[in-house]
């Protein structure tokens, strides 16, 4: 489980990740937006499938492994928690 406490996360950052959490466990799809790219989380199979517009990014055993290790421009999901939103 990701340790939220090494990283500096709002009350509401905190809410936003236990939110995404939940909704994978609910196996909803969830469309995320850092800047201008937006992805989507598919819950599938017991596995976590990224896209984008066709293209994937990859396929994540779970929450953890998604976010530590799903990097866009080579930065962790986790460390990009604050410029993420919902699409």
């Amino acid at each position: 489980m990701i340790d939220f406490t090494k990283y500096d996360f709002t009350d509401e950052d905190i809410e936003f990740l236990n939110t995404i959490k939940k909704d994978i466990e609910l196996e909803n799809e969830i469309y995320l937006q850092y800047g201008d790219m937006g992805f989507v989380i598919e819950p599938f199979m017991n596995k976590l499938n990224v896209y984008t517009y066709g293209e994937e990014f990859g396929i994540f055993d779970d929450f953890d492994d998604l976010f530590s290790s799903f990097k866009i421009n080579g930065v962790p999901l986790i460390e990009l928690v604050k410029e993420l939103n919902f699409a």
